[in-house]
């Protein structure tokens, strides 16, 4: 009788936390690993763009979600004979919206402003940084949310320049 008792309390618990992981949440913190590819104005010059992003997700109801997304994406130069530029640091604070078309697709459309600055060396080969140039982004994507995971893919675009970028994150 008392292993009876025991197991159906064990059984209610992981029901209770089985479920309590699939219920709505109205607030998720995530973060995520980025890779990206350089397009127009920044694939001359570099090979390809790595970082991490933090993602505020608050949601109104269980298909639309408000995002704030922030982070560091660097973008790796190509070696380049006679060229000084070392790496280029995109520093993005953007605003959106989330769709989720089904249980686990999503779209989303996120707006902002980049802060973009260039490293390099100057001619005492010391490394020195641009000015950062801040400007307006935006951001389509869709993704693929798995519980707890999130993969998702998106172009962005800022100030004569764009890349594709993948996120892989993890919510909280």
């Amino acid at each position: 009788m008392k292993r009876t008792f025991t197991l159906i309390i064990l059984l209610s618990v992981a029901t209770f936390i089985a479920n309590a992981q699939e219920s709505f949440r109205k607030f998720r913190l995530g973060i995520g690993v980025e890779g990206n590819l350089p397009g127009s104005g920044l694939k001359d010059a570099y090979s390809f763009g790595t970082g991490l992003t933090l993602r505020a997700q608050y949601n109104v109801t269980k298909e639309i979600g408000i995002t704030l997304t922030s982070g560091a994406i660097a973008f790796i130069p190509k070696d380049i004979r006679g060229s000084s530029a070392k790496a280029a640091l995109d520093i993005p604070v953007k605003v959106g919206g989330k769709y989720m078309i089904t249980d686990n697709f999503y779209a989303i459309g996120e707006i902002g402003f980049s802060s973009l600055r260039v490293f390099y060396k100057d001619a005492d080969d010391k490394i020195q940084r641009s000015p950062a140039s801040s400007s307006f982004t935006y951001a389509p994507g869709v993704g693929i949310q798995l519980g707890f995971l999130d993969i998702g893919i998106r172009y962005e675009a800022f100030e004569n320049a764009n890349f594709i970028g993948a996120r892989v994150g993890i919510n909280f």
